[in-house]
């Protein structure tokens, strides 16, 4: 007998859910690294470093751009024959992962319990 798969808990915060539908990509990730550790870099750039398609690397900046991750240099009604560079929002990705850290570690990130309970989480008894 087959398991029902369990695609989203129906107690997951829809701020947790989006962060982990823009993080919870291994090419995002390494999109976001690359910024990070490159600066700005054009989609030629990210397609040799991340090792992917040109169509699949302008998807992820695309998902990354409409979570306020990165940024292109120029508007989009400017893109047509001119080489973008996208620069990384590092804030917004601290923030992204602060709101993974609260959830992930609720008593580890500093959760009282009345915030724990109202949250429908179950704190853990110290053993």
């Amino acid at each position: 007998m087959a398991v029902p798969r369990l695609t989203r808990p129906p107690t997951l915060p829809d701020d947790v859910a989006e962060v982990i539908g823009v993080l919870g990509s291994a090419a995002r990730l390494e999109i976001i690294r690359h910024l990070d550790l490159t600066g700005p870099t054009s989609v030629a750039e990210l397609v040799e470093r991340v090792e992917a398609t040109r169509p699949a690397i302008q998807k992820h900046l695309t998902e990354l751009q409409r979570a306020g991750v990165v940024v292109p240099d120029l508007p989009e009604d400017r893109w047509h024959g001119r080489k973008v560079l996208w620069r990384l929002e590092p804030e917004r990705v601290g923030q992204m992962a602060e709101v993974l850290r609260t959830y992930a570690l609720p008593v580890s990130s500093g959760r009282t319990e009345l915030e724990i309970g109202a949250a429908g989480d179950v704190p853990h008894q110290p053993h």
